[in-house]
């Protein structure tokens, strides 16, 4: 057993420890979750950043009818990059590491002729394994365009 000195040195050592893997972990997370267009800015809640001239082509897909709405006219194009783009999460959570059957929602992007899809529901968006929360009915637009 040692003296009080040394049992504090040794503990504040384990918290630095601690701390700095903490870091390392959350950085790694970070550098995994972005891509050209979306983004991470500390305390802002945004999620992408896409420019709509880039955007060749928006797919809006009803996992649980089939319905698909295609958008390749480029003011609509606007009017749904804008949205995506505005679009600000309140909070996220990773996905479960378990592999799940269908889907409810799916927008899928092409950007630059590379295609991307993201999950999604009234409130939630699910980029690159992270679910992120947003105001509610913020994709009812959107939903409502599938839903028929």
């Amino acid at each position: 057993m040692g003296t009080p000195k040394r049992r504090i040195k040794k503990g504040f050592i384990l918290l630095i420890v601690l701390f700095v893997i903490a870091v390392v972990t959350y950085l790694i997370f970070i550098s995994t979750r972005y891509s050209d267009h979306t983004t991470y800015v500390p305390f802002s809640g945004r999620i992408f950043k896409i420019n709509s001239e880039d955007v060749d082509f928006i797919r809006i897909v009803n996992g649980g009818n089939g319905n698909m709405y295609d958008c390749s006219d480029n003011e609509e194009i606007d009017t749904w990059v804008e949205l995506l783009n505005s679009m600000r999460y309140r909070y996220w959570i990773p996905d479960a590491p378990i592999q799940r059957s269908g889907y409810r929602f799916a927008l899928q992007l092409t950007v630059n002729g590379e295609s991307y899809s993201y999950q999604f529901d009234e409130s939630n968006i699910r980029v690159k394994g992270v679910w992120f929360t947003i105001s509610s009915d913020y994709f009812s637009n959107l939903i409502s365009l599938v839903s028929r």
